[in-house]
Formats: C-alpha cells, sequence, structure tokens
C-alpha cells in the first residue's frame, strides 16, 4: 500500500511539474509578444555620427504594461499605479502590475535601453503620427481616442463613431492597423534594406525559396 502511495505521489508531482510546464510555454507564446526594430541612422547622422538608433516596441496585456492605464479614462481595476504595485525596484507606483520590474524592462536593460514609459506620459514626444493625420485614435469605435472595442455595434457596445477617411489614420479600430498602415509595414517588411529588416528581407528570402 505505501508503494502504491508513492506512485500516486510521484505521478501527481510529474502531473503538476507537467502542467506548469505547459503554462510556462502558453504564458511565453501568448503574452511575450516583443518586436524588437534595429533601423539604421538617417543620412543626416552618417555625415555627424555614426551612431544607431534602437527601438523597443512592446505589445501585450497588464504582464507586460508599464503604466499606459495611468493616463486613460479607466478604472482601479484595471489599474496598479498604487501602493505597495513597484515597492521593491522603483519604490512607488509606476503602473506596472508587479512589486518592481517586468520582462520588457529586463529585456530593455540587457538590450541597454532606457526602461519603457507609458504612451502619453507627459514629456514622450512620440512620432506616431508621421504620414498620418491621426496616430492616436482610431477611425472607427468609441470613448477617448475611440478606444473602446465597439467598431460596428457588434460587440456589446452599439454606439460607434466611424472617421470618413481611413487612410488618414493609423489605427482602424482599437488596436488594429488601418490598411493603408498595414501596406507601409508590409512594404518594409518585403523590400526594406538589411539595415531595416535584418539580415533579409521577405523578397529575398522568397527569391532563395
Amino acid at each position: 500500500m505505501r508503494g502504491r502511495q508513492l506512485t500516486r505521489e510521484r505521478s501527481n508531482l510529474v502531473s503538476k511539474v507537467s502542467m506548469a510546464l505547459s503554462f510556462l510555454k502558453s504564458y511565453l507564446f501568448l503574452h511575450f509578444a516583443i518586436f524588437i526594430l534595429f533601423p539604421n541612422s538617417s543620412h543626416a547622422d552618417r555625415l555627424t555620427h555614426s551612431k544607431k538608433h534602437v527601438a523597443l516596441f512592446i505589445f501585450g496585456d497588464s504582464l507586460f504594461d508599464v503604466g499606459n492605464n495611468n493616463y486613460i479614462n479607466t478604472t482601479t481595476r484595471t489599474q496598479a499605479n498604487f501602493w505597495p504595485y513597484g515597492e521593491t525596484f522603483f519604490n512607488y507606483p509606476t503602473g506596472r502590475f508587479s512589486n518592481g520590474r517586468l520582462i520588457p524592462d529586463f529585456i530593455a536593460e540587457y538590450a541597454k535601453l532606457p526602461l519603457l514609459r507609458p504612451y502619453n506620459q507627459p514629456g514622450n514626444n512620440h512620432q506616431f503620427s508621421n504620414g498620418f493625420k491621426d496616430g492616436k485614435s482610431a477611425c472607427c469605435g468609441s470613448g477617448p481616442y475611440r478606444g473602446v472595442n465597439s467598431c460596428g455595434g457588434k460587440r456589446g457596445v452599439k454606439e460607434y463613431e466611424l472617421c470618413s477617411n481611413p487612410s488618414e489614420y493609423v489605427f482602424f479600430d482599437f488596436c488594429h492597423p488601418t490598411e493603408k498602415a498595414n501596406e507601409q509595414l508590409a512594404q518594409q517588411m518585403w523590400k526594406a534594406t538589411p539595415s531595416i529588416v535584418g539580415p533579409y528581407n521577405l523578397e529575398a528570402l522568397f527569391k532563395q525559396v
């Protein structure tokens, strides 16, 4: 009987470890959506400095959010800008759902980049609207920045706004790009130089198939 009990306990332990590993794989796959771009310096920069500019773009939920909810009209249920969040590393709440840094913060440190700041944090000077009329608000939706997922009125919230010219916007709905933005991204992926998409662009990869 004792031997059977030990066998069951070992089996349960193996099962729990397997479940933990499976969860970890799913966690990394679903939430660790990090895109790192290494664009080359501009022509003007090359005339003066040889320094390259590096950008780190983070997409994710509260596991990766560095405090964006601090600056939008939402509830405390989706915010972490109060004690004891942030008490270990920052010694004050930053909006991160952790006692300190998040995975993207460590990635930034490993890449020798500054810690990420929330999108709407005062002092930021993001140039996301270059080539577009609006790089913050969505074309279709409701609420602040048309950021409520209500485009089409079929997802619970029936009221929504629709812009007159989607090509002037980066985002069509609350998180998905417009056709024009998708086209520009696809063009860069397809035929950009190795200094932007490296070591090969998609056109070069297709030619090698």
